[in-house]
C-alpha cells in the first residue's frame, strides 16, 4: 500500500503587543510648550536653509531632522541642540 504524505500545518498565533494609541514622537514627555505656528515655518525655513549651506547627504540629513523637528510639535530648549541648529543656519539670536 501506498502511503500519503500528510504535512503538518502549524498555526502561528501573533503577539498580542499592546497597540499604543499615539506616536511616541506625540508624546510631550519633556514638558515644553507647543511649537506656534510661526515658529513652524522658522524651522522649516531653516530645514531649507540646511540644504542650501550643506548639500549632499550632510544638508539632507539636518534638513529631515529639522523637519522631523517641525513636525513633532513641541519646543525644544533654547540650549537643545534643535535650536542651535537652527539659529546657526538663520544667523539669528536666541528666540
Amino acid at each position: 500500500m501506498e502511503q500519503q504524505e500528510r504535512r503538518v500545518v502549524a498555526r502561528l498565533e501573533p503577539a498580542r503587543a499592546p497597540v499604543p494609541s499615539r506616536p511616541v514622537w506625540w508624546a510631550n514627555r519633556g514638558g515644553q510648550p507647543p511649537l506656534l505656528p510661526e515658529q513652524r515655518v522658522r524651522v522649516r525655513r531653516a530645514a531649507r536653509r540646511a540644504r542650501e549651506v550643506y548639500p549632499g547627504p550632510i544638508g539632507e540629513v539636518l534638513a529631515g531632522e529639522l523637519y522631523s523637528y517641525a513636525d513633532q510639535g513641541w519646543r525644544s530648549p533654547d540650549h537643545g541642540l534643535h535650536e542651535r541648529l537652527i539659529r546657526e543656519l538663520l544667523g539669528d539670536g536666541p528666540s
